[in-house]
């Protein structure tokens, strides 16, 4: 099903777009001042250039694809012990899935998406790169909410987490978290009261 025909299944009113990205990119502009520019420019739609963590990040998972397909990894890499580790958890798994769901919150419609790493036997896999991670950090994420209501029969959520050394798991479960339509609201909540509806209606507007 395409845009427009979500937009006519949800009664062809204002329907606009949301995804977990989004929703990230505003609690890290709450909490971190520096973080509020990356917000405004993802607000308006636009690419932020990819930092030194985001490139280990993307280096990680493609080296972890690698694995994946049986393309040997030099033994003598300095993430080989972590590499084949995350390959062997996601082996078998479906990859990038895409997924598009309706969702009402305080009587405005969006229309959520997200693409999911990897699948695998009811749980859903992230995988993450942070030289500063401690256990916890992805409690509030808005990520596996948003994921638990695009996949409603997932069993589970884990962020395979990476710091350089050692990897990580983080574990949650969809009777155990807080509901995305609650991240959407307070978000709601926050462009309203900072004059920022316009400028997302503008550029997420189906």
């Amino acid at each position: 099903m395409d845009l427009g025909q979500e937009r006519a299944s949800m009664g062809g009113n204002k329907v606009t777009r949301i995804r977990q990205s989004l929703l990230s990119a505003w609690q890290w502009s709450v909490r971190h001042e520096r973080g509020y520019e990356d917000f405004l420019l993802t607000l308006q739609g636009k690419s932020i250039p990819a930092n030194p963590m985001m490139q280990n990040g993307i280096k990680f998972e493609e080296l972890v694809r690698l694995a994946i397909k049986g393309v040997a990894i030099p033994a003598d890499h300095e993430w080989y012990k972590a590499i084949i580790a995350t390959s062997k958890i996601l082996r078998g798994s479906a990859e990038q899935a895409y997924k598009t769901a309706p969702i009402t919150v305080n009587d405005r419609q969006y229309l959520l998406s997200g693409t999911a790493d990897n699948i695998k036997a009811g749980v859903i896999y992230d995988t993450k790169f942070s030289v500063t991670y401690k256990y916890g950090k992805y409690f509030d994420s808005p990520q596996h909410p948003a994921y638990f209501y695009l996949w409603p029969d997932a069993k589970a959520f884990q962020y395979l987490i990476f710091n350089g050394k050692e990897l990580f798991r983080e574990t949650y479960y969809p009777f155990a978290v807080k509901p995305i339509a609650d991240y959407i609201a307070d978000f709601q909540k926050y462009l309203d009261m900072n004059n920022l509806t316009e400028i997302y209606e503008k550029h997420w507007r189906i």
